[in-house]
């Protein structure tokens, strides 16, 4: 039989074997255990729910294989059970396991080896990946692992790498969860989405990603559709129409970069997309070698954006016409802006280092309805011999240098 082990509480590190009678500690421990049918193993009597452990399985244990077999009811059944035992750790071993989609429960957490615990779609499959139980799920983790959602085996264009959706979430049930279904992913890499890489959806989120990659995704690297999420020191790379969109209030981006959006289907390329949102920060966030602009920010109120822009709106192939700029603002207002935005030496396939000058169209482009906002740009884009294109009106307080000379300062 497999065995299960425990971390935290008095039982922490010890085995039990799944399909065991019941059983008591040794004496002097002072809790008993009980048996759970469903969960296939032990956990703290439901009386005691406060101190229970947390239980630990591999997919392994549960039938799981690296045979290009569907694993999805092994592996389906270790998060199942690992919920049942109050939540869990669900261990991906190092290989490539082939499965269908999967449902998350709450307080589990898929975890791996990193990039080479690899979790395939299986081919033919035509859903959404990694999804959520129910609207109220809750504090489910990927971690240290890679999800490939095999878009070349799907049809339809509806399909999501992890989609996560609390529509509907009762955040007055009094559960430990801080007011937010308080998701998280940490060193997760997204591949081949035949949509969105990461997309959350609800009125409540509150959720963490930190150091994901995501690319090669044909819609959108990550969609943020709920607030209060945090995406931090993470990478998104040749997606389909933008790298990252957020169309939710209260989200902060932190350290990410986004590059090569629009690359793959030649529609779209927006590196980070902000649209009709407020309280949206972009900190230390660099755009490059996008299809179109760096940064697009539309619609908005009270965004804060830290940035730089390289070699944006270069159309499909390197050095081949202007699509799009360092930064398009449109009817933003009460907002703060500083962005560096300008050109990179490259050689004729695009790459650094190269004889090639290729530079931006321009520094920023503004679209007009621009109010109350303090803006600081450093340009040294010189595509068309200025700096950028428009006014950020007569209420902001603007300040823009171009290569060395201050050419705007009101």
């Amino acid at each position: 039989m497999p065995e299960v082990t425990y971390y935290g509480g008095p039982k922490s590190g010890r085995k039990a074997t799944i399909g065991s009678p019941p059983a008591t500690e040794a004496a002097g421990e002072g809790r008993a255990y009980t048996y759970n049918a469903q969960a296939l193993g032990y956990f703290y009597s439901s009386a005691d729910v406060t101190s229970r452990g947390v239980l630990s399985v591999s997919i392994a244990d549960f039938g799981a294989s690296t045979d290009g077999a569907n694993n999805a009811t092994a592996i389906q059944a270790a998060i199942d059970a690992a919920s049942a035992a109050g939540g869990g750790i669900v261990w991906v071993p190092v290989g490539t396991w082939t499965t269908g989609p999967l449902v998350l429960r709450t307080r589990v957490s898929l975890r791996g080896a990193g990039s080479a615990s690899v979790l395939k779609l299986r081919s033919g499959a035509n859903a959404h990946f990694v999804t959520l139980a129910d609207a109220n799920t809750e504090e489910c983790g990927l971690v240290d692992l890679a999800l490939d959602g095999n878009k070349d085996g799907q049809t339809g264009s509806t399909w999501d790498v992890v989609y996560l959706d609390n529509t509907g979430y009762d955040n007055g049930r009094g559960l430990p969860s801080p007011g937010d279904p308080s998701h998280f992913a940490e060193r997760l890499t997204v591949t081949n989405a035949k949509r969105h890489g990461i997309h959350t959806i609800g009125s409540y989120s509150g959720s963490q990603f930190r150091a994901v990659r995501v690319h090669l995704c044909d819609g959108t690297g990550i969609r943020l559709a709920s607030p209060d999420n945090n995406v931090v020191d993470s990478v998104v790379a040749s997606s389909g129409t933008f790298g990252i969109h957020c169309v939710s209030n209260s989200n902060r981006i932190i350290n990410c970069k986004v590059f090569l959006s629009g690359r793959i289907t030649g529609t779209s390329g927006v590196g980070f997309y902000v649209q009709n949102v407020s309280r949206v920060d972009l900190i230390g966030c660099e755009s490059q070698d996008n299809r179109k602009d760096g940064f697009s920010i539309t619609g908005c109120s009270q965004i804060h954006l830290v940035g730089r822009a390289d070699r944006n709106g270069l159309g499909p192939e390197p050095v081949t016409g202007y699509l799009g700029d360092g930064l398009f603002v449109q009817n933003v207002i009460d907002s703060r802006i500083d962005l560096i935005a300008g050109d990179r030496a490259a050689g004729a396939d695009g790459n650094v280092g190269g004889g090639v000058t290729v530079m931006q169209r321009w520094s920023y482009n503004s679209g007009g309805g621009i109010s109350g906002c303090i803006v600081h740009i450093v340009s040294g884009t010189t595509a068309s011999g200025t700096h950028g294109n428009g006014s950020f009106g007569a209420t902001s307080l603007v300040r823009i240098t171009h290569k060395g000379t201050i050419v705007t300062n009101t």
